[in-house]
């Protein structure tokens, strides 16, 4: 039994699921390249063990609408993305700006497995006006073993540790009934926020946001990075 045979058979629903893999390591996600909390059991897995349990990305509160992708070229996966029209709420506070016309903004979003896995964003402004913009990455591990993840639970399981954040890094660790420590940590570039979820309705699963910020001219470009590795 394993991540195999979770792709492989129809033990979960597994539409639109795609699929990357490099050595022990399996990456699961929607075609958008989220990893969300379903019937579907998306994540990063190292063997039979989800490390990764939820990575979701939003562009000023919304959702990414999928254009194109994703396609793999010289072992980096790319997704093309834009904004749905965001109307701004003048109350809301945590906004971070003017509105957007739909497809007002060009998200691109690239990921390559090695070691661990490597993602960036770049995002382009192609309307007429600067925009002030705010990309969000919610973050959650569960270290749930496979048969977990098919829906068997199991009597025990070892401990999950609390969470640290350091400059930019974040750290899931987790004791295992085995003894062995086991740590997905993923470092963030550019200087992001990072701060608990506290509305775990609007993000299932996770348990950490990642926040950055940036004003761009139009035709202007920002690319943001993270990287999850795993000790």
């Amino acid at each position: 039994f394993g991540i195999v045979e979770l792709v492989g058979h129809g033990a979960t629903d597994l539409g639109n699921v795609e699929v990357a893999k490099h050595g022990n390591l399996y990456l699961l996600t929607d075609p958008r390249g989220d990893i969300r909390v379903d019937g579907r059991g998306l994540g990063l897995y190292e063997l039979d063990t989800r490390v990764l349990s939820a990575s979701m990305l939003r562009l000023n509160g919304a959702p990414l609408t999928l254009l194109r992708g994703p396609y793999l070229r010289d072992g980096v996966d790319t997704i093309q993305l834009t904004n749905p029209e965001l109307r701004r709420n003048p109350d809301d506070k945590r906004a971070a700006g003017s509105s957007l016309a739909r497809r007002d903004v060009s998200v691109t979003r690239t990921r390559q497995l090695d070691e661990g896995l490597r993602e960036q964003v770049t995002i382009v402004n192609y309307s007429a006006i600067g925009q002030a913009l705010e990309l969000e990455l919610a973050l959650g591990v569960d270290m749930a073993d496979i048969f977990e993840v098919r829906g068997y639970p199991r009597v025990t399981r070892g401990e999950l540790l609390p969470i640290t954040v350091r400059d930019g890094h974040v750290e899931f660790g987790y004791a295992g009934l085995d003894g062995v420590l086991r740590t997905t940590a993923i470092a963030a570039d550019g200087g992001p926020l990072i701060e608990p979820v506290t509305d775990p309705d609007t993000w299932p699963g996770a348990n950490v946001l990642v926040c950055w910020r940036a004003r761009l001219a139009p035709n202007e470009r920002v690319t943001f990075g993270w990287t999850v590795s795993l000790k």
